[in-house]
């Protein structure tokens, strides 16, 4: 069904496929199954180590009616806005909730939960290992310490919370159920409340402590990891799937000390076992009595018995806890045993059966005698199936099949043989001469079918076709062979190149088989081939990388074709001179690309370098293009270039002028004009109208350059200047002069001087004047302007 995936991309996309592990609890159907996502789903409710069922599991105790729920969270119909699992999701769903459901489905809304419930429970109790009830644990406190049973999950009738069974599964530290349970529980009583807060904080916490533990198992440390996943369970008995991960890491450190028992000493792994066993066993549950409080006794010599007393008991207690920990282990060994002895058997029981349906009877017979034997062996544990499968072996034994089937023997060319032999003998020769008569008529995929059956019964044609053997091999080989060149040959005629390099590769393969004179005969023609479809593979990438401009892919691949097909006979010269061509106009192209993308960026010098090239390799192979096309390209290129260069001046100049550099840019500006003069486009329309605008420029720039040149005068006589138009001021207190030119005036030129006098014990002074150029006595003086002080 349709449901939304977030990958490590964190990209979020419908996906079809969701996977769930539901985890029965012990106390089933009390308690809900836990719930653990095994693919990316992305759902507010759904965490990756847990789903978050809500009242689920209340309104409907089956497994069935769980299904159901986690599917209309898939498809959208359900999830939480407030204190999700995953809060991105929730954002996310808030923001997109126009699109669910995703999509309009009709569930099953009759199916009766005691059905479900019943079937569920027959599988559990069907599958659940005998041992598996009394063993102690977290979530699995043995029947035997207790004669309370399991309280039931469900909310009081007034909706209040059961506060004795959350109380007890606090106690039990089965905080991922609290949390489950009361995620939406409507009791907001303070006791409950306090219950939720620390179910939900303890959750946090140990979801870190696991994450922590995961990345210390991907980093090779097992041992490290496995004691992680125990506090995780110590802290949290019921966290998903702490079992499971323990159980995993108990059985790789037990691997490992079979494979390098250096590193992972037997004795170790022991005594961690035995301490393991120490730690774990069972405690006597019920409710604590407290000490009777009692006065001190005058007499010291009865405390002292008091406590040596308990010390003896206290010993005793710890040797009973250590050897029922011995037994226990034992039990549990033997009844592993007991376990892989019946699986041995059913499989010598199965492969007894495959033998009789075959006819091998002596082999079945050995079969299910061993299997027998096994179940032998097999004491105190799956006595229930340990009978029934020997009830079915024995009938097996007992059969008038193989009973006769034992004793059946037929002469068959000069040989006793049994039944099935003889019925064999019968199948092989025949297949022999179809197999030889579809050879003789070169129908190499019928003749190899048929080989290859007769080689998987090599022993039986050694044994009764000794001369045959060899040559069922050897013509095996060629049908093989045949077979795949012949499918080479067909994807060469189709032009599926690709293909047939696969198939020409694999025939390779299989001429080491072959006779010594057709292995030198089809090996020249399988490398001749082979570099047919190369250089057509290559030539199609070199065209496709043309026809989407990519120049420089494409001289590379050309150059590669060219070379592939100067040693392979089948390519024509003109082929070869038509990727030559091909290769220097996609050199023509790639340089222009080059000009171009360099006139793009600005990068003047590349740009006219490259164009150069271009317009050379044009005027040195006047092949690259058609004769109408090839002046006009030139042309172009030409005016490209010249354009080129005087932008480049150009924004040299400005740069000039921005460094009061007047003379040199007028030195570019007239630089420019030549280059149009000698370009061979002066009377171009572009290239009139750039002359007129340098002319102009030009004009104003001289004038610029005349007032610069005054204004140097100016600036290098002003200390003197003022001096003798301010009788009191020292020159050598005059700094920092401005000279501009303000107007004209006539023939004159009026500047504006200005600088700064420094006064001793007081500010520094501004001195103003305005001095006068008549520029038809070439004479300087101070003009009528009010000057200031």
């Amino acid at each position: 069904m349709a449901g939304y995936h977030q990958g490590s991309t964190e990209e979020i996309s419908l996906a079809e496929e969701h996977v769930v592990e539901l985890s029965i609890p012990f106390g089933f159907p009390h308690f809900p199954p836990s719930c653990k996502p095994k693919s990316n789903t992305f759902h507010p409710d759904f965490d990756s180590a847990a789903i978050c069922l809500g009242k689920a599991w209340e309104q409907e105790a089956s497994i069935a009616n769980i299904i159901l729920y986690i599917g209309k969270m898939i498809n959208g119909e359900i999830y939480s806005t407030q204190n999700a699992f995953n809060d991105k999701a929730a954002v996310w769903y808030q923001k997109h909730s126009k699109k669910f459901p995703i999509t309009p489905i009709a569930w099953e809304s009759n199916i009766q939960s005691r059905r479900a419930t019943g079937a569920s429970t027959s599988i559990l109790e069907e599958d659940r290992d005998p041992m598996a009830d009394s063993s102690p644990g977290p979530d699995n406190e043995s029947p035997s310490f207790t004669g309370e049973e399991e309280p039931s999950g469900r909310p009081l009738s007034d909706g209040t919370e059961d506060i004795d069974l959350l109380k007890q599964l606090r106690f039990q530290k089965r905080f991922h159920e609290l949390s489950q349970r009361l995620r939406f529980a409507n009791d907001t009583s303070p006791e409950v409340q306090a219950i939720k807060e620390q179910a939900e904080l303890e959750l946090k916490k140990n979801r870190k402590l696991y994450q922590e533990a995961q990345k210390i198992e991907n980093l090779g440390s097992t041992e490290k990891a496995l004691e992680h996943f125990k506090l995780v369970k110590k802290n949290v008995s019921d966290y998903p799937s702490i079992e499971t991960d323990i159980q995993r890491l108990q059985q790789a450190i037990e691997l490992l000390s079979d494979i390098d028992p250096d590193q992972f000493p037997p004795e170790a792994n022991e005594k961690k076992e035995q301490a393991k066993k120490k730690t774990s066993a069972p405690r006597k549950r019920g409710k604590k009595r407290k000490p009777i409080q009692t006065k001190r006794s005058q007499n010291s010599f009865l405390d002292a018995r008091a406590a040596k007393d308990k010390k003896r008991r206290l010993a005793q207690l710890g040797l009973v806890i250590f050897v029922g920990g011995l037994i226990v282990g034992g039990t549990g060994l033997y009844y592993l045993r007991s376990g892989s002895l019946l699986a041995q058997a059913e499989e010598d029981y199965t492969r007894c059966k495959k033998g009789l349906e075959q006819r091998e009877y002596t082999k079945a017979k050995e079969l299910c005698s061993e299997g027998i034997t096994r179940l032998d062996s097999i004491k105190f544990f799956h006595q229930q199936k340990t009978e029934a499968l020997r009830s079915e072996i024995n009938d097996i034994l007992k059969s008038k099949e193989l009973r006769d089937g034992s004793k059946g023997l037929i002469l068959v060319d000069g040989r006793y043989l049994d039944r099935q032999q003889s019925e064999k003998f019968e199948k092989i020769d025949q297949l022999i001469k179809q197999a030889d008569s579809s050879f003789a008529n070169r129908k190499w995929e019928k003749a190899l079918q048929q080989y290859s059956m007769l080689l998987d019964e090599r022993e039986f044609i050694q044994t009764f076709f000794p001369k045959q053997r060899n040559l069922v091999q050897e013509r095996r080989h060629i049908c093989q062979f045949q077979s795949v060149l012949s499918s080479a040959n067909q994807f060469i005629d189709k032009g599926q190149w690709q293909l047939a390099v696969g198939g020409l590769t694999q025939a390779r393969t299989l001429l080491d088989k072959l006779p010594a004179k057709e292995k030198k005969t089809y090996g020249e023609k399988i490398d001749e081939l082979l570099n047919r479809c190369t250089f057509e593979i290559t030539l199609k990438k070199a065209n496709s990388a043309f026809n989407r401009e990519d120049w420089k892919e494409a001289v590379k691949g050309y150059q590669a074709s060219l070379a592939i097909a100067n040693t392979t006979p089948t390519v024509s010269q003109e082929q070869k001179q038509k990727i030559a061509s091909t290769i220097s106009r996609s050199r023509l192209y790639l340089t222009i690309d080059k000009a171009n993308k360099a006139f793009a960026q600005g990068k003047w010098n590349e740009a006219i370098k490259a164009y150069s090239e271009a317009s050379s390799a044009l005027a040195s192979d006047k092949a690259l293009l058609d004769e109408s096309r090839l002046d006009i390209s030139r042309k172009k290129l030409g005016k490209i270039i010249l354009q080129a260069s005087i932008i480049q001046h150009k924004q040299t100049v400005k740069s000039q002028l921005e460094n009061k550099q007047l003379r040199e840019a007028k030195r570019l500006y007239k630089e420019i004009l030549q280059l149009i003069k000698a370009s061979g486009y002066s009377s171009d329309p572009e290239m009139v109208k750039a002359r007129k605008e340098i002319h102009t420029t030009l004009e104003d720039l001289d004038r610029k350059i005349y007032l610069s040149d005054k204004e140097a005068y100016l600036r290098s006589k002003y200390q003197n200047l003022f001096a003798s138009n301010y009788p009191n001021t020292v020159p050598e207190n005059l700094s920092k002069p401005v000279i501009k030119y303000v107007k004209t005036s006539g023939n004159k030129l009026i500047f504006r001087m200005q600088c700064k006098e420094k006064r001793r014990g007081g500010r520094p002074l501004t001195l103003v004047m305005f001095y006068a150029y008549d520029k038809t006595t070439d004479q300087w003086s101070l003009s009528s302007e009010k000057s200031s002080k």
